[in-house]
């Protein structure tokens, strides 16, 4: 599903061009964000691994969206056609914020849509949302990584910048192979202001980040 995912498209359609491709579970403006080989729009290798994996003729899965939203109708309403290209039927269940919420925190969905904003520049914290099933089932996939959860403890602990930056492009590495999720992009922290202001500084939030995520049964 990822290589049937057009980033390029999506961007352009939703953000209007504000945005670029994810490169890691990160957004790229947190510490020790390694930029990893992430999967190209190619529907001839979506459909080809869909075979591989007994799904030749495709198969149905619903995400949960949220109701009102136009952003996420739109991105969701583009990844139905992408997605229809290779055998993915996408159903979109339009929510409110609380039930969608409750659904997803109770494992009741197949995919949901999901974004976030970088507001604590922390490596670690993204991590344990991400990625450490402990945590909130790593952002409630269901994926576990008896390799991440060793890296990750160690980086806890770890004081020498070079190794720790090591382990977090590690961990990086052996989630985006396992991809969870399905990766879409990332855009700057939007700001209007009027002319008229002065003196203001807006305080360095990261990148709000988009993605589909999907639980493994």
């Amino acid at each position: 599903m990822n290589h049937a995912t057009n980033k390029e498209a999506l961007i352009q359609l939703v953000t209007f061009g504000n945005g670029k491709p994810m490169r890691s579970f990160m957004s790229a403006t947190t510490p020790l964000f390694a930029p990893q080989t992430m999967y190209a729009y190619n529907l001839a290798k979506a459909k080809q691994l869909l075979t591989a994996a007994g799904y030749a003729n495709g198969f149905e899965v619903t995400v949960l969206a949220l109701s009102g939203s136009a952003d996420e109708l739109a991105q969701l309403t583009a990844l139905q056609q992408m997605w229809a290209a290779a055998g993915v039927r996408l159903k979109i269940e339009q929510l409110d914020s609380a039930t969608r919420t409750a659904r997803y925190r109770a494992g009741d969905f197949q995919m949901r849509a999901a974004a976030w904003t970088n507001d604590i520049n922390d490596p670690s914290q993204i991590t344990s949302y991400f990625a450490i099933y402990d945590n909130i089932q790593s952002l409630y996939t269901g994926y576990k990584s008896p390799e991440i959860d060793r890296l990750f403890a160690q980086s806890q602990q770890e004081t020498n910048p070079a190794r720790r930056a090591s382990q977090y492009n590690q961990i990086q590495g052996i989630y985006i192979k396992a991809a969870p999720i399905v990766f879409l992009y990332e855009t700057p922290y939007p700001v209007a202001l009027s002319k008229k202001v002065s003196g203001f500084v807006q305080i360095p939030l990261g990148n709000n980040i988009f993605a589909a995520t999907s639980l493994e049964k």
